[in-house]
């Protein structure tokens, strides 16, 4: 009884500070798969914003973890989406 109910604290808990949604997710995978250049908008800590022209490298959903290769620096960069602000194609 009592580890049933850990259980679902922790399956709830996990649910409402999750970001991805089924939409965004399938919109992450078409910029890999088709290789587009986007902008995106990244609240980074203590308020600083950076806009990053870049293409999707990779999309780990289970950590919810984005990493882009910036085209203008020739880096690459991973961002949580909790960071992203915005996706601008």
């Amino acid at each position: 009884m009592l580890g049933e109910a850990i259980q679902h604290e922790l399956k709830a808990a996990k649910t409402k500070h999750q970001v991805l949604t089924d939409s965004l997710d399938s919109r992450i995978r078409d910029y890999i798969k088709t290789s587009r250049l986007i902008r995106i908008t990244v609240n980074r800590a203590k308020g600083e914003k950076l806009s990053v022209p870049c293409r999707v490298v990779n999309f780990d959903p289970d950590n919810e973890l984005l990493t882009v290769y910036h085209v203008d620096e020739k880096s690459v960069y991973s961002f949580r989406l909790n960071e992203i602000d915005d996706f601008g194609e």
